[in-house]
């Protein structure tokens, strides 16, 4: 009894301890060398989304199926949904695309990304090593150091598959350990259990392709059976819009649109395919399982065709369901006042085709941004509880329109333009220069101003300097109207030089007024400063719009001795 005691004992050398830490860290590695491919992936892939590319998707995209199209080649290339989120987001924002349009490339989406899985379970070592060598190689190369974010690209796909085959090689042995046995055994054939399991994987990894493979290989080395590894796939796709869900909850309007049905997608796409597993298992109907079992013989892959026909199963079932969804998510989800301000009115890509009209309409969206900007004073004066949260979204959606704008003035001078042309672009482009100063430096007033209620002081001087500025905003919003040449005047005068006044003015505040702690001091300091670059940029915002007059020839609405005092 003694000695079959002894002999049935094994005991773990430090060579097996030595080969399981090994094991670990390759899998450590593994999951490390994965996200750092997916990080240059990503980041590189962004810097080539620029305008024209959005504007190719835009013209690409015009009918549903092709936007599905796109958003099933965008997920394959990017293999992110947010990355390929943000590019839909981005492009909402500037007015390019609608939002069923937006919608159904969120739809391609999850079925490109979902087609990693199944190239990672074929046999591409050779691929990946070729992949990372030229990448690698390309690096040595000076010459093609302008020209290296394709090779980043590149070597960004050889991580990321190089990172899961070196997890799918560490699977192997560590699903051969006692102990992991032991734990997958202890949950039984529960299915929910796992189904949760692939849930909480997915979420905490932020990757539900890496937790997808995992459980594929862990069904190719016998710790997990066939159908434990489906259930625990089904709930990574579920952890993935769950994870969406989290990071979707700052976002409002279109943004969160767009972000639910990302939600939707995954959770309707689980209540069709998980009744459809369940009758095949319980009730003997061959339908995935069998469809999965037609297309390969390998297993893994098998695995790997029903984590696409899970999204597909929700792509199908949303499809025709996208005008509805649209309108549904609008009343729940309605855009606030600041989005529709930043979306363009005025200029369209198209309008760039005729430089003439494309300047004078982008003379109308600036002057629209700049009627925007007392909206940020108005804030200050009625000084609400959550003042600096809208504040932030009022200045996000005054800087996407003035980004939209910028854009589009750059298109413009892509064109060949006559001489009289160029010099109206330039002076829309310095007029645009000098409403991003205003904007940001109305910003900071504004922000002072909102919280300078702690003392009597504080609160004048900040109503009183509100307010002229706000009258100067709306004189310079008349000034770019057609008649504006008296408001032009006007405003040239009253935005002179107030470097003296608001000196005397601060100083006169800090000295006399007692009380003042060191916050108030600190609010009287930067409103006044703020507002003395106000006068000073919106005094060269003035010479900005005399000088378009000049060139424009339009000094008829202005007064003789100014229009004379021009044109000399």
């Amino acid at each position: 009894m003694i000695a079959t005691a002894g002999i049935s004992s094994p005991r773990t050398t430090p060579r097996d301890a030595r080969a399981m830490i090994l094991t670990l860290t390759q899998c450590i590695g593994g999951l490390g060398i994965f996200f750092a491919g997916m990080y240059l992936l990503t980041e590189n892939l962004r810097l080539l989304t620029g305008r024209r590319f959005r504007e190719a998707v835009a013209r690409f995209t015009r009918s549903r199926p092709a936007a599905v199209a796109w958003g099933v080649s965008a997920g394959a290339v990017m293999q992110s949904t947010p990355a390929v989120t943000l590019i839909t987001v981005s492009m909402l924002g500037s007015g390019l695309i609608a939002v069923e349009t937006g919608l159904a490339m969120v739809l391609g989406c999850n079925v490109g990304t979902s087609l990693l899985v199944v190239v990672a379970s074929l046999d591409i070592k050779i691929l990946v090593y070729l992949l990372l060598g030229l990448a690698g190689l390309s690096f040595a190369s000076t010459r093609l150091a302008a020209a290296r974010t394709v090779p980043l690209i590149v070597f960004g796909i050889g991580l990321v598959f190089l990172g899961l085959d070196l997890l799918k090689d560490a699977v192997g042995p560590i699903a051969q350990q006692p102990w992991l046995r032991d734990l997958l055994a202890s949950s039984g054939s529960s299915m929910p259990l796992l189904f949760l399991v692939g849930i909480v994987l997915s979420v905490l990894t932020q990757s539900a392709n890496s937790i997808m493979l995992l459980a594929i290989a862990l069904a190719d080395a016998g710790a997990l059976s066939f159908n434990q590894a489906v259930i625990t796939i089904y709930g990574a796709n579920v952890g993935d819009s769950m994870l969406t869900w989290v990071l979707s909850l700052p976002l409002r309007g279109r943004q969160r649109q767009v972000a639910m049905f990302q939600v939707a997608f995954n959770s309707i796409a689980a209540c069709v395919m998980l009744p459809l597993l369940a009758v095949e298992l319980v009730g003997g109907v061959p339908l995935v399982l069998a469809l999965a079992r037609q297309i390969t013989v390998d297993p893994p892959l098998q695995l790997a065709c029903l984590s696409v026909m899970f999204n597909m199963g929700g792509a199908f079932t949303l499809y025709p369901c996208i005008p509805a969804a649209a309108r549904l998510l609008a009343r729940r989800y309605p855009p606030p006042t600041e989005e529709g301000d930043a979306a363009p009115q005025f200029i369209y890509a198209e309008a760039a085709a005729e430089p003439d009209s494309g300047l004078d309409l982008a003379a109308l969206e600036q002057r629209r941004l700049v009627s925007l900007l007392p909206r940020l004073l108005a804030i200050a004066r009625d000084q609400p509880a959550d003042a600096p949260a809208r504040l932030r979204q009022r200045r996000e959606s005054i800087a996407q329109l003035s980004s939209a704008i910028g854009e589009f003035l750059e298109r413009l001078g892509e064109r060949s333009l006559q001489p009289s042309a160029y010099e109206r672009l330039h002076a829309a482009s310095s007029k645009a220069e000098l409403i991003d100063g205003i904007a940001d430096t109305i910003a900071e007033l504004a922000s002072a101003a909102s919280v300078s209620g702690r003392h009597d002081a504080a609160k004048r001087l900040s109503s009183s300097i509100v307010e002229g500025i706000d009258a100067m905003l709306l004189t310079a919003v008349e000034a770019m109207g057609p008649d504006g040449g008296e408001e032009l005047v006007v405003l040239q005068t009253i935005s002179g030089n107030r470097s003296t006044l608001m000196r005397r003015i601060r100083e006169d505040y800090l000295a006399r007024e007692v009380g003042l702690s060191t916050g108030d001091r600190r609010d009287i300091l930067t409103m006044t400063i703020a507002s003395e670059r106000a006068c000073w940029l919106l005094h060269r915002f003035a010479d900005a719009l005399l000088a378009e007059a000049r060139i424009e020839g339009g000094l008829g609405a202005l007064p003789k001795s100014h229009a004379d005092s021009i044109r000399s």
